[in-house]
């Protein structure tokens, strides 16, 4: 029996010379991370039914019961969702990946009952994607793109769910689909230049990232990339540069400080560079890259007092 079938029936970052390792998973840094939001059920009251369905129910029909159901569904899916991601309601509820199999099995069976629109279709990616589930978010995505066409934000999580799979070359396409719609941004310009330096294809990438930047100077995943492009240019400057921008748009973000660190102690700037790794420290809760951080400090401290060659 599935993890899921089970619920259902009983109701880092690396920090280490040369290593530009994300906080966060790559996954997460994938694309656009628009999110469509937990409020799905007065959609589904409204209009629930695939897009291409709406206005065939009839109040009077047999059928018509259909939509309450596929609501209480769904209602009860968005409670398990918000209890997989509340510490306290998980622990006392069998665990947050409990909590999301259960929020999904909800989910599926107001698909079953005849729900479909769009936005149904899309949280209900969502909730794949957050359980690792790759091939059933596609499904549910490119449905919803069949229910209403020309969505950004559903062609842009097509293209961070291929990428999860390892398909690079469909998310480049979906993604560069997103940016064919809408030219205009920056967010999608900073993604596709994000995959095309996993491909890469560096000049391409550092094309869309610096248009990322014109068109919106506070992208931060714009200042990130190309810090990261110059990084590997070793263009030191240029790639400190942007990663303080990052800094500046977001001051708590950890892996942009790690990396000027970093990038300061490659050139011998040892008291940045232990400003950089102090202000990090504070913001790591993992334990095992917190030891890291403050080897780093350590090592950075030795070389200062003259303890150890740079």
């Amino acid at each position: 029996m599935t993890d899921r079938a089970q619920a259902e029936s009983g109701d880092q970052l690396a920090v280490s010379d040369g290593d530009f390792a994300r906080a966060a998973s790559r996954r997460e840094r994938a694309a656009p991370l628009w999110q469509w939001g937990a409020g799905v059920a007065a959609l589904i009251a409204a209009g629930g039914v695939g897009e291409s369905q709406q206005g065939q129910l009839d109040s009077s029909s047999p059928d018509s019961t259909e939509v309450p159901v596929m609501v209480s569904l769904v209602n009860e899916g968005e409670f398990h969702a918000d209890c997989a991601r509340e510490p306290n309601c998980a622990s006392r509820s069998g665990g947050p990946r409990r909590q999301l199999d259960l929020a999904i099995a909800r989910y599926e069976g107001a698909l079953a009952a005849g729900a479909g629109s769009a936005d149904f279709l899309n949280r209900l990616s969502e909730l794949y994607m957050a359980a690792g589930s790759i091939d059933e978010a596609l499904t549910a995505l490119q449905r919803s793109l069949l229910e209403r066409p020309g969505q950004l934000a559903a062609y842009s999580k097509i293209g961070e769910a291929f990428l999860a799979a390892g398909k690079l070359d469909s998310a480049i396409h979906y993604v560069a689909s997103a940016l064919d719609l809408s030219p205009e941004r920056s967010d999608i310009h900073s993604s596709i230049g994000f995959l095309y330096l996993q491909a890469g294809r560096a000049e391409l990438a550092r094309a869309h990232l610096s248009t990322a930047i014109e068109l919106d100077d506070l992208n931060p995943e714009g200042h990130r990339y190309l810090g990261f492009y110059y990084s590997q240019l070793d263009s030191v400057e240029a790639a400190i540069g942007h990663y303080e921008r990052v800094t500046e748009i977001l001051p708590d973000d950890l892996e942009g400080l790690n990396n000027l660190a970093f990038l300061h102690a490659s050139q011998k700037r040892y008291t940045q560079a232990l400003d950089y790794y102090k202000k990090a420290k504070t913001l790591v809760m993992d334990a095992e890259l917190k030891h890291a951080v403050n080897m780093n400090i350590e090592a950075i401290r030795s070389i200062l007092s003259g303890k150890m060659r740079a």
